[in-house]
């Protein structure tokens, strides 16, 4: 039979430096007569550990918490979700109204697995606190720099007091090494001033980190081989005994044999039983005692050894394990424990040995459990790159939708950590785009005020651009960039050069990022500037201020909001009176972004927008109202991206004209090397009106290539 099991407590691979970098000074040790204060209006995070609560080491468990406030007595009832497979730590962020209450105090109570059912609602609980059956938790209350809340719950007021002085311990650690990397950028000082001891850069203290964390890595593996070596001595101690048990066993009589054999089937039965309630010291001496009576038999022996694996006797679980002789998925079953075991040692290469054996045998739950902690250990490593295959490989094989979660968590923060680095390292960007269209009714659109009007003439076009970006700063938090672009078009039917438009463009781009509760947030602020020319002429000068507000709404949705304040001077002899294009023009425009899988690849986009361009001439003023839709995918086959959109606006002028606009828009894109990039894009455009010029319909068809450098 299969040993179904609860698994160990481990700890979150995580690295608790960061968590410790993004609290601040505020942490209060709350034990049974503490009172630590809660802001009810703020975002609750809650963090408890305890291997009691992890049933199934394959898949992410759940844990029941109450939590009361001490001045009203009001009850929420709280799930929180296990941060990996077999972690036994649980955690879960919240954000509970309290009615007008301007502060609570709370109190944790964590509903045992044997309570469960008894303890299902606020009523139940109710009657277990009257009847003291269940007992509030020590906390250590922490608030961070974003106003996330923390409680971390604990078993015992000791071990709450003793974390709360190694959390403030470390975290003035951390702070004396930041305040030393800050002083190094901050103003000269005269030399007399700035004679004491130079402090490290902050590239040399990230430098330093990184030889301290392959130090403690090589340290690691010193110490796990070690431990290997002292394994095979004790190993193979453990196989001499066993086969002198089992040399006896054959020479025992038939009767006698069969009575421990009896006996041995019965002792693990209740072995079993007691393990299922949580008394693993006791399922451990019975599990011993069945393997004395029947070392014949594997199964105890493998059971023997989760049990041992169970109380933390990692090193005796280890040798069971391997001296357990199992086929099947019992074998992939004991790969994976073993995985574990080494994990929990710290012992990573052997983990990631046993644990791609099970990876690799596609047997669910298992196979995507073990690649999770295959990135798990890349991660904690540093090593981003091996790691994100392995949580991609969970997306695509698990149907446990809270581990898929956690994937796609680790994904996104693997991204990030990339696209950090190299930007870090290449702060240049530079773009080319060469293409080839085919216009089937040009645009004159000289003051650049709305779609343009009609020429009624169609033309081959070519197209250049170009694109450069100097990332002067990029932090994690905070950007600020340069960014200069132009474009310029021909067109091969010289009736229509005069709406050829040549455009240069630069602007100062800064970028803010931080979060508000569970949602992240990227505020960008980009102050510009941008002129036109068409045919050689100059036609417009413009300053810009964009606005960009990016939040993400959760694990599938992302929500934009930009704003666009331009100020537009056109230099045409034209402009004058009511046709007059100089203008002052307010943009506004919301997308909603929802992926429509777990690897974010398939999207629908909604879009909304408003303009209102604030011309000096009544034939250049106009509000303006935009609808649209789209739809991204991948097309695998074609190792490419196709993306359609429909779109729609309605423009009413206030000398009485009325537009209104259609297009259909499809872009097919496929890299073909990290340089280039090929794009074919189709657009069809209907424009209805009451002023004839303005009246049209026209389709294109583009064929560009794009070149992209960083250095």
């Amino acid at each position: 039979m299969n040993f179904i099991t609860r698994p160990i407590s481990l700890l979150s691979l995580v690295p608790s430096l960061l968590l410790i970098l993004m609290m601040g000074i505020h942490s209060h040790a709350q034990g049974q007569g503490g009172r630590a204060k809660m802001d009810p209006n703020r975002f609750l995070q809650i963090t408890y550990a305890n291997e009691d609560f992890n049933k199934d080491p394959r898949k992410i468990d759940s844990a029941t918490v109450f939590m009361r406030d001490a001045k009203t007595g009001k009850v929420v009832k709280i799930s929180m979700e296990e941060t990996a497979p077999d972690a036994s730590v649980f955690r879960g962020l919240f954000n509970v109204s309290w009615g007008n209450a301007n502060a609570i105090v709370p109190q944790v109570y964590i509903i045992p697995p044997s309570m469960e059912k008894s303890v299902g609602n606020i009523s139940q609980f109710r009657s277990h606190l009257k009847s003291k059956t269940i007992r509030r938790k020590p906390l250590v209350f922490k608030k961070n720099p974003d106003g996330i809340q923390i409680l971390d719950v604990y078993d015992s007021k000791k071990d709450a007091v003793a974390a709360a002085k190694e959390y403030k311990k470390r975290l003035l650690e951390l702070r004396q090494q930041q305040i030393a990397a800050n002083k190094v950028n901050g103003p000269s000082l005269s030399k007399a001033v700035n004679s004491g001891p130079k402090l490290p850069s902050r590239d040399a203290v990230e430098a330093a980190r990184k030889a301290e964390r392959l130090a403690a890595l090589a340290k690691a593996a010193k110490e796990a081989a070690k431990r290997e070596e002292e394994r095979l001595r004790k190993e193979k101690l453990e196989a001499k005994k066993r086969e002198e048990a089992l040399a006896k066993a054959k020479a025992m009589a038939a009767s006698e044999k069969r009575a421990r054999k009896a006996e041995a089937k019965r002792l693990a039965e209740k072995a079993l039983a007691l393990y299922r309630a949580n008394q693993f010291n006791e399922a451990e001496k019975l599990f011993e005692q069945a393997t004395q009576l029947d070392p014949e038999n594997n199964e105890y022996f493998f059971q023997y050894g989760v049990t041992l694996f169970r109380n933390n006797k990692l090193e005796e679980a280890m040798i069971k394990f391997k001296l357990a002789e199992t086929t099947g998925n019992q074998d992939l079953e004991k790969q994976y424990f073993m995985g574990l075991t080494h994990y929990k040692l710290n012992e990573w290469d052997q983990a990631v040995v046993r644990f791609s054996t099970v990876k690799d045998s596609k047997v669910k739950p298992l196979s995507p459990s073990a690649a999770f902690y295959l990135g798990l250990i890349q991660y904690n490593k540093e090593e981003y790159r091996v790691a994100q295959p392995e949580f991609e490989f969970v997306l695509d094989n698990s149907s446990d939708p809270k581990l898929d979660e956690k994937a796609e968590e680790y994904i996104e923060k693997i991204i990030r950590h990339l696209q950090f680095e190299k930007l870090q390292e290449q702060p240049h960007s530079l773009s080319a785009t060469i293409g080839l269209t085919q216009d089937s009714n040009v645009l004159l659109s000289p003051d650049n005020t709305d779609s343009g009007s009609s020429t009624d003439e169609a033309s081959l076009r070519y197209l250049v651009g170009a694109d450069y970006t100097y990332r002067a700063i990029y932090k994690r938090s905070y950007d600020l960039s340069f960014n200069v672009s132009t474009y310029y078009m021909y067109s091969q039917n010289e009736d229509v050069a005069d709406a050829d438009p040549l455009i240069y463009s630069a602007g100062i781009p800064f970028s803010y990022k931080t979060s508000f509760g569970t949602k992240a947030y990227i505020l960008k602020v980009t102050p510009g500037y941008e002129a036109i020319s068409l045919n050689g002429e100059a036609t417009q000068n413009s300053t810009l201020l964009e606005i960009g507000n990016t939040l993400v709404m959760g694990p599938r949705l992302i929500s934009t909001y930009d704003f666009v304040v331009r100020m537009d001077d056109t230099v045409l002899d034209t402009s004058t009176g009511d046709d007059d294009a100089d203008a002052t023009r307010i943009e506004f425009e919301t997308n909603q972004i929802y992926y429509l899988d777990k690897k974010k690849t398939k999207s629908i986009t909604g879009t909304l927008g408003y303009w209102n361009n604030a011309a000096k001439g009544e034939n250049k003023a106009y509000n303006r109202f935009d609808l649209g839709v789209s739809y991204a995918m991948p097309i695998v086959s074609w190792q490419s991206n196709f993306v359609s959109e429909l779109s729609y606006y309605s423009s009413t002028y206030e000398s009485d004209r009325k537009d209104t606009n259609m297009n259909l828009n499809l872009t097919l894109s496929r890299p073909f090397t990290k340089l280039i990039t090929g794009t074919l894009n189709a657009t069809y455009t209907k424009n209805d009106s009451n002023d004839d010029d303005n009246t049209y319909t026209q389709w294109t068809i583009l064929a560009s290539a794009t070149f992209a450098w960083t250095f």
